[in-house]
């Protein structure tokens, strides 16, 4: 047995992905990222993978990541399986996008994990830290003007309309977007060029984080008003910005399409609302007299109808909706030393789930509500009313209602 798993954690390491492995009776961790060696700027992904039993219940407590932007993507759960001895086990993986900032070997420092024993304890376990190369971005072929861009990019240009008046503004919106660290972009980068044929007046940026796969997604949008100076045809150029592109190691361009739009002069009174359409407006606006009047009656018809509906419907309401937790909380409190006393405090918790995560649980155990939030201090709590309900472990009443109480904002 220690032979072949000698070999196992082996031919891991010789593949290169696979960083460390810490097996133990409990928890088997292995930390894992997709580049060992990248270039400035460039984003990796950093993987915690942890195989545990169901009641582990794992939760990451990542380190300081020095010289680099660190951005948490969300947590993976895997399939179910079993150990040799029976004991059904998951994977969960903890993932971190990380785009380092300055070159040279980055260290990457322990951390922990906190979990739960086979009886509910709290138990905390080290994952051992890693290192990552990063070298300097090619002097060779670097753009003039380079802000240090490096991913995948896509620029989007757009215009609010095509036709305006003089006097009047029209909206231009940017969006460039990708696995890109574009938050090091400013409007001054991309602001369309400035003439004397009209203004521009930018706007404060947005910044929207996402994920595609593997991969911090940004998109950051820009907006300015243009304000023409004089009526005619105007061209907003196609906006450029260099970037380095890590798949091919080399320099590219995104472009966006260059938008047209016209300024005609303002229209006068006169041409609004020529004296023909006055006269023909009172006599096309008496039809609709009568028939605002019979939509006025089917309204309030339909209105009578459904008041009279609802006078002899019943009030009974059966929807999925709990008691407020307070009432569940003070049911609890009055059956204090009974039996049903754990169960009813539980009601009261899962209550306050139902409020906070917007999730019914009612009908829930309490491994099946750990499998879908994740809110300690509930968990935990509905862990002791669980042994308290069944008998496995005796429990301070009082202490209940105390933790119970500050869960629930009383």
């Amino acid at each position: 047995m220690r032979r072949g798993c000698t070999a196992l954690a082996l031919a891991l390491l010789l593949s290169g992905r696979v960083l460390a492995a810490e097996p133990t009776g409990t928890l088997e961790v292995r930390v894992l990222i997709d580049e060992a060696e990248v270039v400035l700027h460039e984003q990796v992904l950093l993987r915690i993978e942890v195989t545990h039993p169901l009641w582990a219940q794992p939760r990451w407590h990542p380190p300081i990541f020095e010289g680099m932007w660190s951005e948490r993507l969300s947590s993976l759960g895997g399939p179910l399986h079993r150990r040799a001895g029976g004991e059904t086990l998951r994977n969960t993986t903890f993932r971190r996008a990380l785009l380092p900032t300055r070159a040279g070997t980055l260290e990457i420092g322990p951390s922990t994990l906190h979990y739960h024993d086979e009886e509910g304890q709290a138990r905390t376990q080290e994952v051992s830290g890693t290192q990552i190369h990063v070298v300097a971005l090619p002097k060779d072929g670097r753009p003039e003007g380079f802000r240090d861009i490096v991913g995948q990019l896509r620029i989007e240009s757009r215009l609010s309309t095509d036709v305006l008046e003089l006097g009047g503004s029209l909206m231009l919106s940017i969006e460039a977007y990708g696995t890109a660290n574009v938050w090091n972009l400013e409007p001054s980068d991309l602001e369309p060029t400035r003439g004397e044929r009209f203004e521009v007046f930018s706007k404060r940026p947005r910044l929207i984080l996402g994920e595609q796969g593997s991969k911090l997604t940004a998109r950051r949008s820009f907006s300015f008003d243009l304000v023409p100076r004089a009526t005619g045809n105007y061209t907003v150029p196609a906006l450029a910005l260099s970037y380095f592109d890590p798949v091919t190691r080399r320099y590219r361009e995104a472009r966006s399409d260059p938008l047209a739009f016209r300024v005609a002069e303002p229209a006068t009174p006169r041409q609004r609302r020529s004296p023909s359409a006055a006269q023909a407006a009172p006599s096309r606006s008496l039809p609709w007299l009568p028939v605002t009047l019979l939509l006025l009656v089917v309204l309030a018809a339909c209105g009578w109808g459904l008041a009279r509906w609802w006078q002899r419907s019943p009030r009974t309401w059966r929807g999925p909706t709990p008691p407020p937790p307070r009432t569940l909380f003070e049911n609890a409190r009055k059956a204090i030393g009974s039996e049903s006393f754990p169960a009813l405090l539980a009601q009261a918790i899962k209550a306050r789930i139902h409020v906070r995560h917007h999730l019914d649980v009612l009908a829930l155990s309490s491994e099946e509500i750990a499998q879908r939030i994740d809110d300690r201090e509930a968990l935990e709590l509905l862990r002791t009313l669980d042994q308290a309900r069944f008998g496995k472990r005796e429990a301070d009443p009082q202490e209940l209602l105390a933790s119970a109480q500050h869960y629930l904002d009383l």
